[in-house]
């Protein structure tokens, strides 16, 4: 029984990869065009130096290289768009942004494999440039990078990239001074780091909303609460030193605001200076532990 099982599973799985191309012309025709490409010399050699100068972008953008970033981003965006020509719409008319239309592609064919790579790396060199832009203050110019970042990897069906293209996007509502927008995408993006257990991201995203709002009259509890947010992002990623350095700055977010308020004559509440204790005491162990294994 179980070899038959066995048997059937396979023979199930044969099929798809028969059906997917049979069923759709136009699909068939595809995996033809880029069995084409994939044959010739410039598929691989302009792949490759893709994939090499986006590693690149992300070292110079490491180090605040912008204008260098912004060279190797263009002519990686360059050789991607490249690779594919003509068959890069094709492609992306054949995605329907589900991870189940993905690997059925996937399992049409190594050159249908190499050609969502070459998607994925556009879709990163295109967020990489519109960081790049937003930081030399190109606002028009970065949109158009995120909206084709976005839209390669909606239909990737990528939700981590996805939530990166929605954080980028409300950094740049932020810069038009468009507080609404900017944060309910990046609200969008937090919740779809959350459900796609990405708590790096997440804390990104979060990060930005505490500096949107932290200044804000009456929203005290609303950025304690952000705080809370991003503390349990740290925790799923594991980052103590994070958790820390948190826990210290809503430590002393709670006391500006509790200096504030005496300063108007309002009187404190012991839990509130119990809850301000608590933060910037477990902030200060973790210092003093660390100091200690450094001195040691």
């Amino acid at each position: 029984v179980g070899c038959l099982g066995g048997c059937q599973i396979r023979a199930a799985v044969l099929a798809r990869k028969m059906t997917a191309a049979e069923a759709d012309p136009g699909l068939k025709d595809l995996i033809t065009a880029l069995e084409g490409l994939q044959a010739t010399d410039a598929w691989g050699s302009g792949k490759e130096r893709a994939a090499v100068l986006l590693e690149n972008a992300e070292a110079a953008r490491a180090t605040k290289q912008t204008d260098r970033v912004l060279d190797y981003c263009t002519e990686a965006v360059a050789l991607s768009v490249g690779c594919l020509g003509e068959q890069r719409q094709r492609l992306l008319q054949a995605l329907d942004g589900t991870q189940e239309r993905v690997m059925e592609l996937m399992d049409s064919g190594e050159a249908m494999e190499g050609a969502l790579d070459v998607l994925v790396t556009e879709a990163q060199i295109r967020q990489l440039s519109a960081e790049a832009r937003m930081d030399k203050g190109q606002v028009r110019e970065a949109e158009g990078d995120l909206e084709a970042a976005e839209e390669i990897s909606e239909k990737l069906s990528d939700e981590v990239e996805t939530a990166r293209c929605l954080r980028s996007k409300g950094m740049l509502c932020l810069m038009r001074k468009d507080v609404k927008k900017a944060e309910d995408l990046l609200r969008r993006s937090i919740d779809m780091c959350k459900a796609a257990e990405e708590a790096k991201e997440e804390a990104a995203a979060l990060k930005l909303l505490i500096k949107l709002h932290r200044q804000s009259e009456g929203m005290f509890d609303h950025v304690c609460g952000l705080f809370h947010e991003l503390l349990e992002a740290h925790q799923k990623g594991e980052d103590t030193h994070a958790v820390s350095m948190t826990l210290l700055q809503l430590g002393k977010f709670r006391l500006e605001k509790h200096l504030a308020d005496t300063g108007k004559g309002i009187e404190l509440e012991f839990a509130d200076l119990e809850m301000t204790d608590m933060d910037l005491g477990g902030a200060l162990e973790y210092l003093a532990q660390r100091n200690s294994e450094g001195s040691g």
